[in-house]
């Protein structure tokens, strides 16, 4: 958390009190459950004995492992959710141009939609009339994955809206977020 900056965790720690409050409960609830956490979705992550020993070591697994694994749980669940997604995607292009989810890493769904369907962004002051018909594909995106992360997060019973950030671009090291 501070890099090993005792001075810098410690403000960390300050600045964000439920950090601590979840790391507590987490080592609570690995001791009392035989060195286990768990993820949003009931994922079971054990801990060794060997790791149990180690404070520092045990904080930053279990912390990972219920972080890290209820996102992907999240996701899982979202693409579950967005099923016809795809299929709903495709019927806004043109027959010729694919689109596909193409992989997802870590927090982020990446789709790939053939290049011809990929927006002109245009400011505001530009011709309002002049509707861009790769906006359909975009509107169906930025819908379709925020219904999904919705539902993710109501299905494992979490209490605040889960935002999401759709980003459009020639590659994915390019995208740029796109406001709808």
């Amino acid at each position: 958390y501070g890099g090993g900056s005792p001075k810098v965790e410690q403000r960390f720690f300050e600045c964000f009190p439920g950090v601590q409050a979840l790391i507590d409960a987490l080592r609570a609830k690995g001791a009392e459950e035989g060195g286990a956490v768990h993820t949003v979705a009931g994922r079971r992550r054990v801990f060794t004995a060997e790791e149990r020993k180690d404070a520092r070591l045990f904080r930053r697994r279990a912390l990972n492992a219920v972080c890290q694994g209820s996102v992907a749980d999240l996701l899982k669940i979202s693409m579950v959710a967005n099923n016809g997604l795809e299929a709903r995607l495709q019927q806004t292009v043109a027959p010729s141009v694919r689109v596909r989810l193409l992989m997802q890493l870590h927090d982020e769904l990446v789709y790939e939609v053939g290049p011809a369907a990929l927006p002109t962004f245009r400011s505001s002051s530009d011709h309002a009339s002049e509707r861009d018909p790769a906006e359909d594909i975009l509107r169906v995106a930025i819908a379709g994955i925020s219904e999904g992360m919705t539902e993710a997060g109501r299905s494992v019973g979490l209490r605040v809206p889960l935002r999401t950030t759709v980003k459009v671009g020639a590659t994915w090291g390019s995208a740029q977020p796109l406001v709808p």
